[in-house]
């Protein structure tokens, strides 16, 4: 496994609340970072919001303040709900702060000297909320955008652009890398590579659009908006002066999250834009697919299927929703509602999980003279049983191999915790009339589920970390305490 590894979420779009697919790319992309420091690995998470745009424009002018009041507050919603779900970022990137825009016009200037970008009158249809111009396939049977639903609008200007259609034999080797990018989606790509990729316009006139990073080269014009973003990712490792061996190390190995409707920046701009810049393309690009209604429909606020991390969190808590995203997540669509989130967390959490710990943790305090932990004397049964959960956990870590790693972990550490349940019951320690052999048998449990928590710890941290105090060492004397996971009625 590689010394470093940087991880990255996309960064997302300031135009509105953070709502349930931020969190959940955010929460995955934070279980690998936290699993990859167990097994020794020296990670890098960035996070960040992407504040340019007309979209993001368009609400600044509606609601008539300066970007900066607006871009402050949805940070400050981003930044609580992070906090809240545990998530551990090293860096928190805006698009507006002088770090980026100062690599943006840095690299547009670059790539301008060497004659990267030309200049020409075209247009087509544009949709406001892809911040696109639509290719045919984009559109449905009555020419309306696939994603947003609304019918883009017919857009002729002149603007810089960048050509794409030269790299296409070398992206198509690139996507074609075992392991680069998620197998599902990858054939959309190659798909748009064959169909032949249209020059890419990386420039919008002030005149339509104002909020943007303003061109080295020509001050009538604003970079377009993926251009500017998509090189955060370069920004927050110090690119281009503090681009050292080390943060080189970390870019060699970075894993970028992401959902699929950005995989076409992601696995088609970004390749060629890295490779005009001179930099190495991207080490893996981790795609996962929708959270939809649970029919498979599309989530909408407005037929009452969207989610609110905020209201899950209020239901089954932030351990909850990490919980339930972390194993639901992977390449293909997810189902999820309101009650099925409740339904994960009783049956995952509450009846497994919570209480394999709860029932012999208590059942110990009251067994342990003065409910001191004693030393252990573990048999040949016992030591045995605790061997297997130590070889089961160390399997079960994710490594960075794909996408669909997350999920698969926590469903294997769900059937650690029914293993550790089924051997309580099997040796019914509480029908035990001996009460050293009993103590020992609660002792060898307690020690499975030791071992079991701290590599649950990346999921469920918190939880983890109370169960390491809790439990403690021979002689520590048991405290009372609360269940780590109420069932929800």
């Amino acid at each position: 496994m590689q010394k470093k590894t940087f991880i990255t979420t996309p960064i997302y779009y300031a135009n509105g609340n953070p709502h349930i697919g931020h969190a959940a790319t955010t929460v995955v992309a934070d279980v690998l970072a936290r699993s990859l420091k167990l097994q020794g690995v020296e990670v890098f998470f960035s996070t960040g919001l992407d504040e340019h745009g007309q979209k993001n424009q368009k609400v600044i002018e509606e609601r008539k303040i300066t970007a900066k009041v607006y871009h402050d507050e949805i940070r400050k919603k981003f930044v609580d709900l992070f906090k809240v779900l545990n998530i551990e970022y090293d860096d928190f990137i805006q698009t507006t702060e002088k770090r980026h825009i100062d690599v943006v016009q840095g690299v547009l200037a670059k790539l301008h000297k060497e004659g990267k970008f030309f200049k020409k009158e075209d247009g087509g249809l544009y949709c406001e909320g892809c911040e696109l111009f639509l290719e045919d396939d984009q559109l449905d049977a009555e020419g309306m955008c696939k994603d947003h639903k609304r019918k883009p609008t017919l857009i002729k200007e002149e603007n810089y652009y960048f050509n794409l259609s030269k790299h296409a034999d070398w992206l198509t080797k690139l996507l074609n890398k075992e392991g680069f990018f998620t197998e599902t989606y990858k054939k959309e790509l190659l798909n748009m590579i064959k169909e032949g990729l249209p020059d890419l316009c990386i420039s919008r006139p002030k005149s339509r659009v104002w909020h943007g990073i303003e061109l080295p080269f020509d001050t009538d014009y604003v970079t377009y908006v993926w251009f500017d973003a998509l090189l955060n990712y370069l920004t927050v490792l110090g690119y281009p002066n503090d681009f050292t061996k080390p943060k080189q190390e970390f870019w060699d190995t970075v894993i970028h999250f992401m959902a699929k409707e950005i995989i076409k920046p992601h696995g088609i701009f970004w390749p060629i834009m890295l490779r005009e810049m001179g930099v190495n393309p991207p080490h893996k690009e981790f795609v996962h697919g929708f959270i939809t209604a649970v029919d498979g429909s599309k989530m909408s606020k407005s037929l009452g299927t969207g989610l609110d991390p905020s209201v899950a969190i209020e239901q089954v808590g932030a351990e909850g929703l990490r919980w339930v995203l972390t194993k639901g997540i992977q390449a293909n669509d997810v189902g999820m509602d309101y009650q099925s989130i409740v339904n994960t967390f009783n049956t995952d959490l509450a009846n497994i999980i919570g209480n394999a710990f709860f029932r012999i943790y208590s059942m110990a305090k009251k067994s342990f003279k003065d409910s001191k932990v004693p030393k252990a004397a573990f048999d040949a049964r016992q030591k045995k049983f605790i061997d297997l959960i130590k070889k089961d956990v160390a399997e079960i870590l994710p490594t960075g191999k794909d996408i669909n790693e997350t999920s698969q972990y926590a469903r294997s550490l769900l059937d650690v915790f029914r293993n550790i349940n089924v051997y309580i019951d099997h040796t019914a320690p509480w029908k035990l009339e001996n009460v050293d052999k009993k103590n020992q048998e609660l002792l060898a449990i307690l020690e499975a589920l030791k071992l079991a928590f701290s590599y649950a710890a990346p999921v469920i941290p918190q939880a983890a970390a109370k169960v390491k105090e809790a439990i403690g060492k021979c002689g520590t004397v048991l405290k009372d305490v609360e269940p780590l996971f109420i069932r929800i009625k």
